[in-house]
């Protein structure tokens, strides 16, 4: 696995529920004011293969004296479902190709609802650089 993000740190629960949310918490190390921040949720199937992305969140516009963020975005019921992970986008308009940076997080399992017993509790993944571009 390539060494971690320097540019941030991401939390998320030990393993997601279809049907709920994921929370995801996002540091960022060094904020610039103006860019905007998003998060999407991608999947992995048994064969950890990632047929690509699952839902995404609204960006959010970085301000000046906050490092901290955290993201609500939804996990649909579906089937195939093994593993999602966020894929952190820092950009100058929200969109994946105004990207800034962007990083990904490790894989978290799927688990039915129905077999849950502990409570929610965030912690801190090891992310990776999936794409950065210039900034002009």
């Amino acid at each position: 696995m390539p060494r971690n993000s320097d540019w941030l740190t991401v939390e998320t629960p030990s393993y997601a529920v279809p049907g709920g949310n994921l929370i995801v918490k996002v540091e960022l190390k060094n904020p610039e004011p103006g860019l905007r921040l998003g998060v999407d949720l991608h999947h992995l199937n048994n064969n950890k293969e990632s047929p690509g992305c699952l839902s995404v969140s609204r960006s959010v516009e970085i301000t000046d004296n906050k490092n901290s963020y955290e993201f609500y975005i939804p996990v649909p019921a579906k089937r195939e479902l093994a593993f999602i992970f966020p894929v952190v986008i820092l950009s100058r308009d929200g969109s994946w190709s105004g990207r800034v940076k962007s990083a990904e997080s490790e894989p978290v399992p799927i688990q039915l609802s129905e077999k849950i017993t502990d409570r929610i509790i965030l912690k801190q993944m090891n992310t990776h650089n999936t794409g950065e571009k210039d900034f002009h």
